[in-house]
């Protein structure tokens, strides 16, 4: 829960514990609400029709270590900026960064509302660490949307126009369709989207200062070191709705004391090699996933559904060979239905 208000006309601040995500997609690269719930402020303000800016404040949580019932998880925090530029009437760009750092207390230093926070870090030592992404979405004919986004983490020019598969190539990126009202029938809607993250994208020195969240991707829930194709549909008819969710995804695994990149929770100074990396490196793994899910709402706010779910992975490693089935039915009352994809 959190509350929200208007403190200027152009200004909305919120404050309290909840998710937050950026971007137009199934998935998000930038920040995503696949983790648990945190203690955030952010504030937006819009300048005219063409600019919003978003500050947003969070406190996390280490999950690494061991509770004895003697002391809490660390804390660590972050500090992001979001600025969505309205190019034209169907053509939106936005920059992103995020800095994770650990302190003992909020560092006064993040306040700064200007974005772009790299000289702030290099100022404080350049212990933190820091990302930039980037984010578009056009309209077109009324009827589609086509999207994407660029996560950059640390990464080197000089290497990455090297080719030579560096460590330091630490990417992640996304590109998307949707599509409103297929052949001009209501209420049909068809979306798909492809995700790739590079070995050790996310990863840092330690837990205090990885993208994570109680040990969850604040990101894409597979971390990094995979690819992965995902489309949805769904048509609603008066009180009928289905939804369908359809994936196949790639990752590669780690082998016992091996950090082939795909856990953002490992230290990338513990990496397996510092070049050759590809995506899909360790323990390939292939799984294929799909969830059907029909819907009837009896009385307003009160639902009926019925839903069948198949995941099946594959990997080179045969233990971890498996396929699971689940059908279900399911009364849904006065709450927005979540959907988990992985």
């Amino acid at each position: 829960g959190y509350i929200t208000f208007n403190a200027l006309k152009i200004i909305n601040l919120q404050f309290g514990h909840d998710r937050n995500f950026f971007g137009n997609g199934i998935r998000s690269l930038l920040l995503s609400d696949n983790t648990a719930p945190s203690l955030f402020l952010k504030i937006q303000t819009r300048f005219g029709r063409r600019f919003q800016y978003t500050n947003l404040f969070t406190e996390l949580q280490n999950g690494d270590i061991i509770l004895d019932g003697n002391n809490f998880f660390p804390q660590k925090f972050t500090a992001m900026h979001h600025l969505s530029i309205n190019l034209s009437k169907r053509v939106n760009i936005g920059l992103f960064e995020a800095e994770i750092y650990s302190r003992d207390k909020f560092d006064i230093n993040y306040l700064n509302p200007v974005i772009f926070y790299r000289y702030v870090e290099a100022a404080r030592g350049s212990g933190d660490n820091a990302f930039v992404g980037l984010d578009v979405k056009v309209n077109a004919a009324n009827h589609f949307l086509l999207y994407g986004q660029l996560m950059l983490d640390e990464f080197l020019i000089k290497e990455l126009r090297a080719a030579n598969g560096s460590w330091t190539n630490k990417l992640a990126a996304q590109i998307g369709l949707k599509y409103v009202d297929v052949l001009g029938i209501p209420n049909l809607d068809l979306q798909g989207e492809y995700n790739v993250a590079r070995p050790y994208t996310y990863a840092h020195k330690s837990g205090q200062t990885n993208y994570t969240h109680y040990n969850q991707p604040l990101a894409h829930p597979l971390g990094a070191n995979f690819s992965e194709g995902i489309g949805m549909i769904r048509y609603q008819r008066k009180r009928l709705t289905v939804n369908g969710t359809f994936s196949i995804m790639m990752k590669g695994f780690d082998s016992p004391n091996r950090n082939y990149g795909g856990n953002p929770q490992k230290n990338y100074e513990e990496r397996l090699r510092d070049y050759d990396n590809v995506i899909g490196q360790g323990r390939k793994t292939v799984i294929t996933y799909t969830d059907l899910r029909l819907t009837y709402m009896l009385k307003h706010n009160f639902f009926l559904e019925g839903r069948y779910l198949n995941r099946m992975q594959n990997s080179q490693f045969i233990p971890d060979i498996y396929n699971t089935t689940v059908a279900n039915f399911a009364i849904r009352w006065n709450a927005p239905y979540r959907n988990w994809i992985f």
